[in-house]
């Protein structure tokens, strides 16, 4: 359940070194046995994380004393489960709820007197006076409580108008006025056994998280012969049972704020798609791919695109999706 930063900005690899001190990870996850429960129960890790530098801005303090500033950091999100026993694959059985996150790494960065490369800012110290000029000491998130705290709740909930699709409300709101009580958000998957083993991708290069959660089937199907991808000595089916594509600001835990699912199957998108953010979707590795017009999900159907599921494109790219200096 450790997400682990290291930090790596130093020429010289000796002195190269867990961020925040030894035996000191990023976050730590835990989730509860069933939604709604304690979160006592470690939650493995085995996607990798997607980062993506934190746009939003917070009011720090009130009245006249009130700034508006940069949240800053990297939002870093990633999701929980693992599939490598035949324990994991059991549907007679109680599997822990599972957990997508986006926690918030503090870390600022500052040039190198006379290099050229970046080093950590330790930070200015002056938060409490003048929190607008202020550079945060990193820090790292800790461990989740058996609460929640201190990330933000979400929860997903079914669309009574359109069966088979279902949105995400913001329990708890990541806004202007809140982002100083968290750092970041987390939404428990509510499928039985459901759990993220796939990369998270973003959607046309926005903000937004397509995450493909899966759960397990418990037994061999026809379109599948793989009983053998496993840690142990004995032969278990690991096909999927059933998988699901959710949407997701990375940021802030909300739906798309325009709609890109066509969840009423007229051909447009628009509000009577009613805020669908997630569906089932055919089991397989996720494939999106954009054309001139849509984004083409072929999760599951290979070259079919009769099959292809059609999502929206975004208006605009939120930002440079990635860059490297060559001089």
């Amino acid at each position: 359940g450790n997400l682990w930063k290291f930090d790596l900005t130093s020429d010289d690899d000796s002195i190269w070194a867990v961020a925040f001190g030894n035996n000191t990870p990023l976050f730590t996850a835990r989730g509860p046995v069933a939604i709604g429960g304690t979160r006592d129960q470690t939650q493995p890790i085995t996607a990798p994380p997607i980062v993506r530098a934190n746009d939003r801005s917070m009011v720090v303090g009130s009245g006249k004393t009130a700034e508006t500033m940069a949240v800053g950091g990297m939002a870093v999100a990633f999701g929980t489960g693992r599939n490598l026993t035949s324990t994991d694959r059991r549907t007679d059985t109680t599997q822990n709820t599972q957990t997508l996150y986006s926690v918030l790494d503090n870390t600022r960065y500052r040039k190198k007197s006379g290099e050229n490369h970046l080093e950590v800012h330790p930070g200015t110290g002056d938060c409490a006076s003048k929190p607008s000029k202020c550079v945060p000491t990193p820090a790292a998130v800790g461990t989740l409580t058996s609460a929640g705290s201190p990330l933000a709740k979400q929860s997903i909930a079914a669309i009574s108008a359109l069966a088979g699709f279902e949105t995400v409300n913001a329990t708890q709101e990541l806004k202007k006025e809140t982002w100083k009580d968290y750092k970041g958000w987390y939404l428990d998957l509510p499928g039985k056994g459901e759990r993220l083993l796939s990369p998270m991708q973003f959607w046309d290069g926005s903000n937004i998280l397509a995450a493909y959660t899966a759960a397990p089937d418990g037994t061999k199907s026809s379109s599948s012969d793989n009983i053998n991808e496993s840690c142990v000595d004995v032969k278990i089916d690991t096909s999927l049972g059933s998988q699901y594509r959710t949407l997701i600001n990375i940021m802030d835990g909300k739906i798309p704020s325009i709609p890109l699912v066509d969840a009423n199957g007229d051909g447009v998108f628009d509000s009577k798609d009613k805020s669908a953010a997630r569906l089932s979707v055919n089991t397989g590795s996720p494939l999106l791919i954009t054309n001139a017009k849509n984004i083409m999900d072929y999760t599951g159907v290979g070259a079919d695109t009769t099959k292809a599921i059609k999502g929206a494109r975004m208006p605009e790219q939120s930002m440079r999706p990635s860059w490297r200096q060559l001089k």
